[in-house]
């Protein structure tokens, strides 16, 4: 029983459905003995460890997630490998954090899982998406490459699965590439075709629609995402930043607020708190957000670039 959880909680994350994936995440941990007892004692807490992780991160305890996922590292399983690798550099990334891990020997460490069938491939789509997005962050034009790149070696329209399983986990990153580095159009088009089912691609929807200047629709994406996920911080933190962009400072404090409040130790709610501040010229006060920030992100370019700037800056 307590495996078939597992199963269905990376289910739920794989489809975009966080909250849902959150709330079966919680009867993961939460399982009787009854539930325990059905796997064994030396891959139990690995089952309910990866449950805590996922549902760490879905909620924005980016920290912890990884936390996690790094306490796994360290065993040689194959099942604990296909519970580990996925979320490797995903809890990085969330964190910032663009150098963790992409000089290891991912090679010998996919040796861990030579001989589960289907796993290898699978694995090796994280990390090429991971990198892609590493890429994106760092504002490389070449990133939109890669990870058009990396929807196609994943994607097969004859496999409906694997189709629907591209749209929900690349596609998102694919379209706001395009968006930033010149092909709105293309961008547009791409994040049309995502599930409106799926937490990050109706989020996204909403990034795309006010980067491209529909402020309107970009609302009505914010809107929706979160009614899919109302306990969750990141749709309220890509509207705040849409908010502060167009320089509505009111409403971009309050999702930088709730963000904050719904995930604590959410470094991107602090740094968008911080944001707003400067915007408003409250300077000492955006030092503290930033420093709430950097206790959670600690790697994070941007935000030690942010927090300089405001060493010494009048309030």
């Amino acid at each position: 029983m307590l495996r078939a959880i597992d199963v269905l909680v990376w289910a739920e994350s794989l489809l975009g459905h966080d909250a849902t994936a959150v709330e079966v995440a919680d009867q993961c941990v939460n399982a009787n003995g009854e539930s325990r007892a059905t796997v064994a004692s030396a891959y139990r807490e690995v089952i309910v460890a990866s449950c805590r992780a996922r549902k760490s991160y879905a909620e924005g305890d980016y920290p912890e997630a990884r936390r996690i996922v790094l306490s796994l590292s360290d065993r040689d399983q194959a099942r604990v490998a296909l519970n580990e690798f996925p979320w490797r550099l995903p809890t990085a990334l969330a964190l910032h954090d663009l150098s963790a891990e992409l000089n290891e020997d991912w090679d010998a460490s996919l040796n861990r899982i030579s001989g589960v069938p289907g796993a290898k491939r699978l694995i090796n789509y994280f990390r090429e998406l991971s990198i892609a997005r590493v890429a994106l962050e760092r504002s490389d034009p070449h990133s939109v490459e890669l990870l058009a790149a990396t929807c196609a070696a994943e994607d097969n329209t004859e496999r409906p699965q694997s189709h629907d399983h591209v749209l929900r986990t690349c596609y998102p990153w694919l379209a706001i590439g395009n968006v930033r580095f010149g092909n709105p159009r293309s961008g547009q088009l791409l994040i049309a075709e995502t599930p409106v089912d799926c937490y990050t691609c109706v989020a996204f929807r909403g990034r795309i629609a006010a980067i491209v200047g529909n402020a309107v629709e970009g609302e009505q994406w914010f809107t929706k995402a979160i009614a899919l996920a109302p306990k969750l911080p990141q749709a309220y933190i890509y509207r705040g930043q849409a908010r502060l962009d167009r320089g509505e400072t009111r409403g971009a404090l309050a999702d930088a607020d709730h963000a904050a409040t719904v995930s604590p130790h959410n470094g991107d709610a602090w740094k968008l708190w911080g944001d707003v501040l400067v915007k408003m010229g409250s300077m000492e006060e955006a030092r503290v957000k930033y420093d709430s920030a950097l206790k959670f992100a600690p790697n994070w370019q941007q935000l030690q670039e942010a927090r300089r700037a405001v060493t010494g800056a009048k309030t």
